[in-house]
């Protein structure tokens, strides 16, 4: 079958490409709420599954935000932190965290943590002001690269520059023959993946193609 999508609506649009272009991994980012705010609020937590890379050079991630519900009237937490807070911290949601991931997608009064409301436990990430989730296997300390509103809801493409990763220790192996490259194993990462509305996957058979010369 053929869409005209300039027959549907905004949510039928949505939801039709949140069901094809898939799987994606989601972005689960923390950001600073102020110093002004006590220990159990200070750090908000959200997830976000328009999230890739876009460059290497500098390295640069992005994820898109969205407006929120239509009553809303302020922008979500997350861009407004990184709007006024340039560092936050990028995770590549895990897949057995996928409950709490879920549930830190709550819509909370502004301020309120979303990692003290669902119990999920801090690490240092060394060198950095904002913490990492301890239960993530892959964070990347960021600052605000740029912001981009698009289209007429909007969104706002948050692109973020990437200054250091924290793998666990678990997942990397090091090839000194290919001048100690890092290899991520992709099970050991074992990703949340996201698919249309509440569904999500997780990687199943891996096969490589050898690239033409």
């Amino acid at each position: 079958m053929y869409v005209d999508m300039s027959k549907l609506s905004s949510h039928s649009v949505y939801h039709l490409m949140m069901q094809t272009v898939i799987p994606r991994p989601i972005a689960w980012v923390v950001t600073d709420n102020g110093e002004d705010r006590a220990p159990e609020n200070r750090w908000n937590l959200a997830p976000f599954s328009l999230f890739n890379v876009v460059c290497e050079n500098p390295p640069i991630l992005f994820f898109s935000i969205g407006p929120g519900a239509k009553e809303r009237t302020t922008p979500k937490d997350t861009l407004a932190n990184i709007q006024q807070r340039p560092r936050f911290v990028v995770h590549v949601a895990p897949w057995d965290l996928a409950q709490q991931v879920s549930d830190s997608s709550a819509t909370l009064p502004h301020g309120v943590s979303e990692v003290t409301k669902v119990g999920l436990p801090l690490a240092e990430f060394e060198d950095w002001p904002v913490p990492r989730l301890e239960g993530a296997r892959v964070a990347f300390a960021c600052s605000r690269f740029m912001t981009m509103g698009i289209g007429q809801a909007p969104q706002t493409l948050i692109f973020g520059q990437v200054h250091k990763v924290w793998l666990d220790d678990r997942i990397v192996s090091i090839n000194p023959e290919k001048n100690n490259r890092i290899t991520v194993d992709a099970t050991e990462h074992d990703p949340l993946l996201r698919l249309g509305g509440n569904n999500y996957a997780r990687l199943g058979e891996k096969f490589c193609i050898p690239r033409p010369d």
